[in-house]
C-alpha cells in the first residue's frame, strides 16, 4: 500500500497542474474586452485622362489607344475599367463627308488591366492598350485623316 500512496501523489500533482493549465488557457482564449480606435476617409479624386490614337485610322485599320492619366491623389489607385463612348463620335478635319465614322473601342480585359499596376501617387503614366479603337470598312472615305473626339472613362480603385 505505501507503494501505491508514493505513485499517487507525483499522479495527483501532474492532475493538478493540467487542471490548472486547461483553465489559464481556457480563461487566456476566451477573454473578452473592449476599445476605441480612430479612422478617417478620404475622397477619391478624379484623374485626368487624355487620349490620342497612335497611328491615323482609316476605313477597316486599327489603332492603340495611347491615354495620359494623371492621378491627382495622395495615394496609388489601379485601373478597374477602361470605356470609351464611340456611338456619336463627330469627325472633324477630313476631306469629303464623314457622318458616320463607324468607330468600335475594344474594352481591355481584365488581364491587360492588372498588368498596367498601380498608377502611382500624385504622378502621370502613360499607357497604351493596342488595337483598342478601330473603323469599320462601312466608314466614308471622308473619314480618313479626321480627327474624333471620343469620350473615354477611366474608372480606379484603391
Amino acid at each position: 500500500m505505501s507503494r501505491l500512496r508514493i505513485l499517487s501523489i507525483p499522479v495527483l500533482a501532474l492532475a493538478v497542474v493540467v487542471l490548472l493549465l486547461a483553465g489559464s488557457a481556457a480563461a487566456y482564449f476566451t477573454a473578452e474586452g473592449d476599445g476605441q480606435g480612430d479612422a478617417s476617409t478620404t475622397t477619391l479624386e478624379d484623374l485626368t485622362v487624355v487620349g490620342s490614337v497612335s497611328t491615323s485610322l482609316h476605313p477597316g485599320g486599327t489603332a492603340d489607344l495611347v491615354l495620359d492619366i494623371t492621378n491627382p491623389n495622395g495615394f496609388p489607385v489601379s485601373v478597374d475599367a477602361v470605356v470609351a463612348a464611340v456611338e456619336d463620335v463627330e469627325a472633324t478635319g477630313g476631306v469629303g463627308t464623314c457622318d458616320v465614322p463607324d468607330l468600335s473601342f475594344t474594352e481591355p480585359d481584365a488581364a491587360a488591366l492588372a498588368a498596367l499596376g498601380l498608377l502611382a501617387a500624385d504622378d502621370e503614366t502613360e499607357i497604351t492598350l493596342e488595337g483598342a479603337l478601330s473603323m469599320g470598312a462601312a466608314a466614308q472615305s471622308g473619314c480618313q485623316g479626321a480627327s474624333f473626339d471620343v469620350p473615354v472613362t477611366v474608372e480606379v480603385v484603391r
